[in-house]
């Protein structure tokens, strides 16, 4: 039996794996703070679910790689959830890809994600799409 937590991050990670972004809306409360490393090219921190719509964007249609990622397990933490997963990636069109090690954590307040963070080993994956790093301030 998982908490309710873990249950509203699972329905979410559902959602995504559908790729039903109203479904994925429903999870998050309107103020919902994403955040992906500055480092990254679709990286920086999104609040509320316009926010979150151009995280997506960012992630879906500015990249230049093709991603999968492996949920492997779900941590229950009280008010947050932990997520540990294998992100795999390459280059769109072929080349060499990679398979990192990847942690999100979620926080769950009265049944909706209120602040997502994900890791993981940005350089990695910045070297096998052979791209720079994002300038940050």
């Amino acid at each position: 039996m998982s908490s309710p937590g873990v249950a509203v991050v699972r329905g979410f990670n559902d959602a995504l794996a559908r790729g039903d972004v109203g479904g994925m809306l429903d999870f998050l409360d309107p103020e919902v703070e994403f955040r992906a490393p500055e480092s990254l090219p679709w990286g920086g921190t999104f609040h509320g679910h316009e926010g979150f719509r151009e995280f997506l964007a960012k992630v879906f249609n500015q990249q230049p790689a093709e991603f999968s990622r492996e949920l492997l397990e779900y941590l229950d933490a009280g008010e947050r959830v932990v997520v540990l997963l294998r992100l795999r990636g390459a280059p769109k069109g072929g080349g060499k890809g990679f398979d990192v090690p990847e942690v999100h954590v979620w926080t769950v307040r009265d049944g909706k994600i209120v602040d997502f963070e994900g890791s993981f080993d940005i350089a990695t994956a910045l070297r096998t799409l052979q791209l720079q790093p994002r300038p940050t301030a």
